[in-house]
């Protein structure tokens, strides 16, 4: 078998590997590098879908496929940007098949055109994926911070080949359990190659849990409630386990709750669609026609929990425009707004959440930052995943150089040695086992 790795392997984001094993081709993951077309594009009023693949490629925001032959098919872990983000760039050059769990279908679809939609199939947990008469795969839950995340298992001739990208083990989630005895059995089995994410593994232990999280916010929505303002927050729009503590407490408080930002509106009407997220009958979910949704807000504001975009300080986002004087709505002092977010570790984004936060401040807006956890497993768990799987190779990917020679720190305390069966690589590197 091959692993040709695409991109992700120096730098976080635009992940994508692909896997050449008895005879096919498949890709795993196709994703954007945010960072870098943000800095490009994030401050023009260009649209994603109008800028030239060239011109996006050129900057580094998707990955560099080049001429890699025919794709038999795309198989997606879950739906965050950093993993379907790509897609609908190589969908055409590339027509093969996109299986996914429910949910990544439903962020996927929205990138692509109308011809394009019969090409992703939502697949089950444990359903066999079959993409050759030699060749499958199936998608194992895992939880992560968006829901229906999975671990990819591709079945071959050759022996299995584990792709985690990305994943933690958190029991006590609401909305998702990470299969053990799924993962116990394909280890039993044999495991060629796990290829693995690298972004947290030189945090010692193990990453909070949900639970830690919900604890957190409840806590900090309380005291800020004490104080007169507005209490706005902001998080990822597809964590909608988050998205749904923040609602379940404002309720609590009596807050009226207005959810805004164009990203959120998708995602959150998608969410109740699926039973994923229950919202109060008068929630306000507003993209556009934010002035008439803050002119009702102006004068009681202290009556209202608004759950805003901008947590990366994004151009562009809701909090961005407010801070910004671009609507007719302004932050005043005291008023609260709480991060339950980590900034992405990027110049980018930590100069655009910096920015951001030192104009808030300026105000004398109050700052809650850090009411979150992780959702990306740290060093304990990527140990416990090793021993579960005993993979004869594996692969670290998505991160940066330190990230994956901190891996490379783990997998010789578990036995491993460095260029014999853990192996570096690097975008553009072509591994054979």
């Amino acid at each position: 078998m091959e692993i040709h790795a695409v991109g992700g392997y120096e730098a976080i984001g635009r992940n994508m590997t692909l896997v050449r094993v008895d005879g096919a081709q498949l890709a795993l993951d196709c994703g954007l590098k945010l960072d870098s077309y943000l800095l490009y594009y994030g401050r023009t009023e260009k649209n994603f879908e109008d800028i030239p693949t060239k011109d996006l490629l050129a900057v580094g925001a998707l990955p560099e496929l080049g001429d890699v032959g025919t794709i038999d098919a795309f198989i997606i872990s879950h739906g965050h940007l950093d993993h379907i983000g790509g897609l609908s760039r190589f969908i055409d050059s590339h027509p093969a098949q996109v299986f996914c769990t429910h949910y990544a279908a439903g962020l996927i679809k929205r990138w692509l055109v109308k011809g394009q939609l019969d090409r992703v199939s939502e697949v089950s947990f444990g359903q066999s994926i079959k993409v050759t008469p030699r060749l499958s795969a199936e998608l194992v839950q895992v939880t992560h911070s968006i829901p229906q995340a999975s671990i990819v298992d591709i079945h071959s001739s050759e022996g299995d080949i584990v792709y985690a990208c990305d994943y933690k083990f958190d029991d006590h989630s609401r909305i998702a359990k990470t299969n053990y005895k799924r993962l116990k059995s394909i280890g039993k089995q044999g495991v060629k190659c796990l290829i693995v994410e690298s972004l947290n593994v030189d945090k010692e232990g193990k990453c909070d849990s949900e639970k830690v999280a919900r604890a957190k916010i409840r806590d900090v929505m309380e005291f800020a409630h004490e104080n007169s303002g507005a209490i706005f927050a902001t998080t990822f729009s597809t964590h909608l386990e988050r998205i749904q503590r923040m609602v379940q407490v404002a309720s609590r408080l009596g807050r009226k709750i207005v959810i805004a930002g164009s990203s959120y509106v998708p995602n959150c009407n998608m969410g109740r669609e699926m039973g994923l997220l229950s919202l109060p009958d008068d929630a306000v979910i507003a993209g556009r026609g934010l002035e008439n949704v803050f002119k009702k807000i102006k004068n009681e504001r202290d009556k209202y929990f608004i759950l805003a975009t901008g947590h990366q300080g994004e151009p562009g986002s809701v909090l961005s425009r407010i801070v910004d004087g671009k609507l007719k709505f302004g932050f005043e002092k005291g008023d609260s707004v709480i991060f339950s977010s980590r900034t992405i570790p990027t110049d980018v984004n930590i100069a655009n959440r910096s920015q951001m936060v030192d104009k808030m401040k300026n105000i004398g807006v109050r700052i809650y930052d850090e009411a979150h956890v992780s959702g990306h497993a740290y060093r304990e768990e990527h140990r416990k995943l090793i021993r579960i799987l005993n993979p004869e190779n594996i692969i670290p990917a998505h991160g940066d150089i330190k990230m994956l020679a901190s891996y490379f720190d783990l997998a010789e305390e578990e036995g491993y040695r460095a260029n014999t069966d853990v192996h570096l690589m690097r975008n553009g590197d072509t591994i054979t086992l």
